[in-house]
Parts: C-alpha cells; structure tokens; sequence
C-alpha cells in the first residue's frame, strides 16, 4: 500500500496523507501475530525539492543551440532524460525514438545541475537532413524540427516529489538590419525586419533603433514604423549632415 507524505493536507482528501511538517523521523509499526511481536521500522523524513527547468536564451532561435538546465538536489545520478515535443515532430519519429528526448549530464558529480543542448531547424531543413542517407541517427537526434511561432514543451518528471515539471520555450528568428548608403549630408534609410517585434496583426506598429556616432558617442533614437499590418518590416529615415550649427530633432 502506499501512504502520501507532505507538508500540508493539499493532496486530495480520499488519498491517506501524512503531514511531516516539523517532523525528522517516522516510525511504520506492524503488530504480528505470528508470533507475537511488534516489527517496527524507523524512517528518516527528507525534504525534497521539485526540479526546476530553464533554457539559455530564454527562448529558441532557429539554427542556433540553446541550452537546456536541470537543477534537481533530490537527483543523483549523473544524467537525466527531458522530454519534449512540438506541433512540428512527427509522431511516428518520436515514436521510434529520433524525436522527444534531451539527454542531460552533470558536468560535477557534486552538483545539483544537468545541462544538455537543443538545435531547433526549420521543418524543411530537418525534412532534407533525413533524405541524406550519410548522417547517422545519433546526428539527426541532435536537432529539432520547428517553425518561427512554434512553442516547445519541455517535461521532467521528478520522483521526489512526484510531480511533473513543464517549461514552455518559444521559437523565434533572428531580427535582421540594413542600412542604406550612407552620406555626409542627405537621408539615411534604415530597415529592420524582426517577426517577433511583429505583436499585433492587425495593426500596423513602431519601434526604435539607436544610431551612434563612434568618434563621438553622440547618439539618437529612431522610430521606425511597419510598412503594414502584420508586415514584420520597420522603416525610418535619419537625416544627416556635417553643419554643427544644423541640430533639429531630425538631423543627425
């Protein structure tokens, strides 16, 4: 049989629960008829921690590795698995094991903390990695595949206590900048294309860039405005020009 043991009576009523709160040790004691005797046994009471999951970046950029940290002080082993999943695995891949999975290591057996890494590609990329017949299944279980806007779901499932832990990651792309050339006096276009600045589609949106002078360190701030709703594109304009005495808000 099995007897829940917790700090607080939040686990539901109908399960048996004992409250260990303030408690160091548990005696389990059984009267045995046979012969006649009590078989008593003491437990120590250790106080567990739930394993807390984190990524470095927060979030998942596709094409570059992000890592993946465990921090578990009830967990002794030197590795541990964490699963997870996206709406662009394919369940027959996951099923066979390919897709689902991240292998966590200590880096010091005196440590509470696993590390392990993720690769997230586009699902056409990854469809074309598994075409080529020269990369080994070990390699193609390093990556992921994924879109721009997908969510990741990473689990632990922690023994003690017995919880499940969920972390959710989301996908993004790198924000791209351009410049167009640049004069001594005359009008400096500045484009950035960023997805993920894109928060509102159906509005047409701003954002700003800081221009900096590096002999001087002088610096001003720029708005750019999205060419349309849900166009992820931001454009602006500097004005710049060589006269110290020419200053308005929009000469640089």
């Amino acid at each position: 049989a099995n007897v829940y043991v917790a700090t607080s009576h939040s686990l539901p009523s109908e399960l048996p629960v004992i409250d260990v709160a303030g408690v160091n040790v548990l005696t389990v004691s059984y009267a045995d008829k046979a012969p006649r005797g009590a078989r008593t046994v003491a437990v120590q009471v250790v106080q567990s921690a739930l394993g807390t999951l984190t990524t470095l970046p927060t979030f998942i950029e596709l094409g570059q590795e992000t890592s993946v940290y465990l921090v578990d002080s009830d967990n002794m082993d030197l590795s541990a698995k964490v699963s997870i999943s996206g709406p662009s695995f394919d369940p027959s891949l996951v099923q066979n094991g390919l897709l689902g999975e991240v292998n966590l290591a200590k880096n010091d057996t005196s440590s509470y903390q696993f590390v392990g890494k993720v690769t997230a590609i586009s699902s056409s990329d990854y469809a074309t990695l598994r075409l080529n017949k020269s990369i080994s299944l070990n390699t193609l279980r390093q990556f992921m595949p994924a879109d721009y806007g997908d969510v990741f779901t990473l689990t632990y499932r922690d023994l003690k206590p017995l919880q499940t832990v969920h972390l959710y990651v989301s996908v993004v792309t790198r924000g791209l900048l351009t410049l167009g050339p640049l004069k001594t006096d005359g009008v400096l276009n500045i484009t950035v294309y960023d997805r993920d600045r894109n928060l509102n589609v159906r509005a047409v949106e701003n954002i700003n860039v800081t221009v900096r002078n590096l002999r001087d360190n002088q610096s001003k701030v720029v708005s750019l405005t999205e060419k349309s709703a849900n166009a992820s594109t931001f454009t602006g304009l500097l004005y710049t020009s060589s006269a110290d005495s020419v200053q308005p808000s929009s000469i640089f």
